[in-house]
């Protein structure tokens, strides 16, 4: 399933909210297009706006299911962004590891205290972190924000990953009469 659009309209964002789960998500076990996956992303939805100032803002939600143990080490994330020039700025707002052990969820929340971000060179940086206590079965549920200081940081957007894609959704605000 993959939608892209592009609004021209002031919208609100319409990002799922975190640990909201379908019985489908929770019960997934193995990708039905690519059954050798150890993990799957379940959903990657993106909205773009501008602020006051316009600079291009997108909040992000991901959504993992870790499928067998060899799917676990995609708990560790990094997020790379451009840093020359302070010319962006990711933010993790909210993650966390979801294990449903007998029909009753739990949520493991990463601390703020474990997230990091690196100067990799003059120009890019990552920011990373790792979700606690990751099995089989585990949803990890996470939202960020990108602020970059104008729309030329506008990249395309990729509809499948290095792991399977179920659903892929991105919205694009577009500041009124300007070009694009």
């Amino acid at each position: 399933f993959t939608t892209f659009l592009v609004q021209t309209s002031i919208a609100q964002s319409v990002l799922t909210p975190i640990g909201q789960f379908s019985n489908e998500e929770i019960q997934l076990t193995k990708c039905s297009f690519d059954t050798e996956a150890n993990a799957v992303i379940l959903m990657h939805e993106a909205y773009s706006n501008y602020d006051d100032y316009y600079h291009l803002v997108t909040e992000h939600h991901v959504r993992i299911k870790i499928l067998n143990e060899k799917g676990i080490k995609e708990g560790d994330i990094v997020i790379p962004f451009w840093r020359k020039d302070d010319f962006e700025d990711v933010t993790i707002t909210k993650a966390s590891t979801f294990n449903f052990d007998n029909g009753i969820a739990s949520e493991i929340p990463v601390s703020k205290k474990d997230i990091f971000t690196r100067k990799n060179n003059e120009r890019i940086g990552t920011v990373s972190f790792a979700f606690p206590s990751v099995k089989a079965g585990s949803i990890l549920d996470f939202q960020y924000q990108s602020t970059m200081k104008h729309y030329g940081g506008l990249d395309k957007w990729e509809f499948q990953d290095r792991l399977p894609v179920v659903s892929s959704k991105y919205e694009l605000l577009i500041v009124p009469n300007t070009e694009f």
